[in-house]
C-alpha cells in the first residue's frame, strides 16, 4: 500500500512539474534584431524622458523602436533582450535600450556617453 501511494505521489509532482513548465513563458532572444535600436520605456519614468529627449536632440534622425511595456507583446520582447544579454531580470527597470551587442539600463551622464559610443554602428554613412 505505502508503494502504490508512493508511485501515486510521485507521479501527481511529475505531473504538477510539467504542467508548471508549461505554464511559464519561455523568451527567445532571437526575436532581437540587431539591426533595430530598442527603447523599452513606461509613462512616467523620468530616466526615460530624459534618455528619449537626449536621443531626440543629439541623432534627431536615428531610427529607434520605442516600446512601451505595458504592453504584453512589449514586455516580452524586453524579456527578449533581457535573456539575449543574460541580465537578471528582477533588476529589470526602464530606460532599457538594446542596439546590436550593446545594452544600456537606466540614464545618467555616463549611460549617454556609452549611447554615443554605441550609436556609430546605426548611423547612416554620410
Amino acid at each position: 500500500m505505502k508503494r502504490i501511494l508512493s508511485l501515486l505521489f510521485g507521479g501527481l509532482c511529475i505531473s504538477h512539474l510539467a504542467v508548471a513548465q508549461e505554464m511559464t513563458p519561455v523568451y527567445q532572444s532571437d526575436k532581437i534584431n540587431d539591426e533595430t535600436i530598442y527603447f523599452f520605456t513606461k509613462d512616467m519614468c523620468p530616466y526615460c524622458n530624459h534618455a528619449a529627449t537626449y536621443i531626440a536632440t543629439h541623432y534627431p534622425k536615428l531610427n529607434v523602436e520605442f516600446k512601451d511595456i505595458t504592453t504584453e507583446e512589449n514586455m516580452e520582447l524586453m524579456i527578449a533582450c533581457a535573456d539575449k544579454f543574460k541580465l537578471n531580470k528582477r533588476q529589470l527597470g526602464t530606460p532599457l535600450i538594446c542596439m546590436g551587442q550593446h545594452y544600456i539600463l537606466g540614464w545618467s551622464e555616463s549611460e549617454a556617453k556609452n549611447f554615443d559610443s554605441y550609436v556609430k554602428d546605426f548611423l547612416p554613412a554620410q
